[in-house]
């Protein structure tokens, strides 16, 4: 008993200090337009197209489950001759618990690349605009007044009052980017990102406020070729949203079949 009056008021106190914060990923690089929005269209092909998948805490009930799906592309348009305009598509999707809380949201980032110094220094802008929904299913939760002295019964009719049990808004973020390219396939790229300028509010009750903080995302990574056969990837890649920070260091390695078959293979840590 008394350990479970413990549990029950750490529970308390996670509700009064917990704040909206984004989902994150360990892969960061592999997600290009969540990473920022100036690398939208800055690529190698005419489009690109990435998946992400992460679970978590799988050991809980209904854990964490997280898919974004982006794709983008980038070309020179005859009435803006100036630089290459970059466009895309991103969806995420992040699901979580038995009332399957969780939000659905979707992006449309644009930006803006030139190259300098006979293209080896390319400089990109870019902003994206966001729509969200965050929502839950109150029923499928159990509730202290659906304890009848001895044990649950479901049958019974909670107090429990909610003016909404979904919730949309929309997003703002932008980024800058560069990257330079030296002899031998090296280069070197950065960027700074800051995400929901507007800081959107996503309390479910009407008389709370609960903001979504602006996330601020700091990178720098390279292309190191080894040989004809092996390409190293290293970054560091930073981000802080009000209390909370990570850094990620790490490095993918780049294998190059001689087979047409696969372009390339990478492995990371």
């Amino acid at each position: 008993m008394e350990k479970r009056l413990v549990f029950i008021l750490l529970l308390l106190l996670v509700g009064f200090v917990s704040k909206a914060q984004d989902v994150h990923f360990s892969q960061a690089m592999d997600n290009p337009l969540f990473l920022n929005p100036a690398l939208t269209g800055v690529m190698p092909t005419d489009f690109r197209f990435a998946a992400n998948h992460r679970s978590q805490w799988n050991t809980f009930t209904n854990a964490y489950t997280t898919v974004t799906a982006t794709l983008d592309h980038a070309r020179q348009f005859a009435f803006f001759p100036y630089a290459k305009v970059g466009i895309g598509f991103g969806v995420l999707s992040d699901r979580a618990g038995d009332s399957n809380f969780g939000q659905t949201s979707f992006y449309l980032p644009v930006s803006i690349q030139k190259r300098f110094l006979e293209n080896s220094l390319l400089l990109s802008y870019g902003i994206q605009a966001g729509y969200g929904q965050y929502s839950f299913d109150f029923n499928k939760l159990y509730w202290g007044d659906q304890f009848n002295g001895d044990e649950y019964d479901p049958t019974l009719p909670i107090t429990e009052d909610f003016a909404n049990n979904s919730l949309e808004y929309f997003d703002l973020s932008t980024g800058i980017h560069g990257s330079y390219s030296f002899s031998a396939g090296r280069s070197v790229s950065t960027g700074f990102s800051m995400f929901h300028l507007n800081k959107p509010n996503l309390a479910f009750t009407d008389d709370n406020n609960d903001q979504l903080p602006v996330r601020k995302m700091l990178f720098i990574s390279s292309i190191v070729p080894i040989n004809s056969q092996l390409v190293l990837h290293p970054g560091i890649f930073y981000q802080k949203q009000s209390s909370n920070s990570s850094m990620l260091i790490g490095s993918q390695v780049q294998l190059v079949p001689a087979s047409n078959l696969i372009q390339d293979f990478r492995l990371g840590l």
